[in-house]
C-alpha cells in the first residue's frame, strides 16, 4: 500500500507540469502605442506620458482562462537632472492594467487592476545619487486568475497624489518594465488522473 501511494503521487506531480508563457512590457519598442493626456495642472503644456497599450497575441488570447503571476517590474522616476516624478506628496506608484483579474480593489472602483506597487523616497535636490527607478515589490509577488486576455492591452503608470489616486505624467516617456508569467487553465490536468 505505502509503494502504491508513492508512485500515485510521483505520477500526479508529473502530471501537473504545464507551460509557462512570460508576456513582458515596456513602455519602450516597436509594437506599443504610448498613452499620453493634458496634465490638468499644467493644461498649456503638451501632452504627457503615461502608459503604454498594445494589440494582445491572438494565440494567447484564445487559450482563454489562465493564472498570471508578477515576476518582476520597475519604473524609472526620473531622466537625467530633470523630470523627477517624485515629490514629498508623491511617493507611492504602481502599475496598472485592464487585464481582469477575479476580484475588485478599492482604489480604482474595480476598473484597472493594479499589477504591482512601488515606494519611492523623495530627495529635495536632485543629486548624483537621486534615486532613478524602482522596483516593483516582489516579495510577495502578485498571483490572479484572469478569465481571458483582453484584445488590447493597457498598462498604466498611476501614484498617490497627497491623497488621490491619479495618472502619474511625465513630460519625456520614463521607461517602465513589468513581467508576468502566465499558465493557461487549458493545459493543467483538471483531477488526479486515477
Amino acid at each position: 500500500m505505502g509503494n502504491y501511494f508513492r508512485i500515485k503521487i510521483s505520477y500526479y506531480s508529473i502530471m501537473c507540469i504545464t507551460d509557462n508563457y512570460i508576456l513582458r512590457i515596456t513602455s519602450i519598442g516597436t509594437n506599443v502605442t504610448t498613452l499620453t493626456e493634458i496634465d490638468p495642472d499644467a493644461p498649456n503644456d503638451p501632452e504627457k506620458y503615461y502608459g503604454v497599450k498594445f494589440r494582445t497575441p491572438d494565440f494567447l488570447r484564445k487559450k482563454g482562462k489562465c493564472k498570471i503571476a508578477v515576476v518582476n517590474g520597475n519604473i524609472n522616476v526620473s531622466e537625467g537632472n530633470a523630470d523627477s516624478i517624485v515629490s514629498p506628496s508623491r511617493n507611492i506608484f504602481m502599475l496598472t492594467s485592464n487585464i481582469p483579474q477575479l476580484g475588485y480593489y478599492t482604489e480604482t472602483r474595480g476598473l484597472n487592476n493594479v499589477l504591482g506597487t512601488s515606494v519611492a523616497s523623495y530627495a529635495s535636490t536632485i543629486g548624483a545619487d537621486m534615486l532613478r527607478n524602482i522596483n516593483i515589490d516582489d516579495a510577495n509577488p502578485l498571483e490572479f486568475t484572469c478569465p481571458e486576455l483582453p484584445p488590447e492591452i493597457f498598462v498604466e503608470r498611476m501614484c498617490y497624489d497627497g491623497r488621490v489616486f491619479k495618472k502619474s505624467l511625465s513630460t519625456n516617456n520614463l521607461e517602465f518594465h513589468i513581467t508576468l508569467d502566465i499558465q493557461f487553465f487549458e493545459d493543467m490536468p483538471d483531477k488526479d488522473p486515477s
